[in-house]
């Protein structure tokens, strides 16, 4: 006997919405700034570069409209949006989270715990119930 689970057409609605999602930022015009953290497991955070050799870069100067995080050796991909990706950096700035790296240390890099990356936005801004 085949039973119907209450709700299904629901869920179903819900993944279409999500699969809609994905599909157009795979095939629509948007920039995606595209970023291989091989520190990320190791650290828990994903380093945004704001300034290489004193002049602003990365995050401060991206034209990208989407944000993907290429982590665990390439087994994780996490799209952001820049605007939040934005805000995010300015509050682990504010942090103090901000270090040198790269080649020679000579960029500025904002450390975002992976984290906050995948929270609701509403628990990022301090909104959640």
């Amino acid at each position: 006997m085949n039973k119907c689970i209450k709700g299904w057409d629901i869920d179903l609605e819900f993944g279409l919405q999500g699969e809609k999602l994905v599909e157009e930022l795979l095939k629509t015009k948007s920039k995606v700034e595209v970023k291989t953290d091989r520190m990320a497991d190791k650290t828990g955070n994903v380093a945004v570069e704001y300034a290489y050799k004193g002049l602003p870069s990365g995050i401060a100067t991206t034209e990208a409209d989407v944000w993907a995080f290429v982590l665990y050796e390439g087994q994780v991909i996490i799209f952001i949006d820049t605007d939040r990706l934005k805000r995010l950096a300015r509050k682990y700035f504010k942090l103090e989270r901000n270090v040198k790296g790269g080649d020679d240390n000579q960029s500025m890099l904002i450390l975002i715990p992976i984290e906050e990356l995948t929270k609701p936005m509403e628990y990022e801004t301090g909104l959640h119930r």
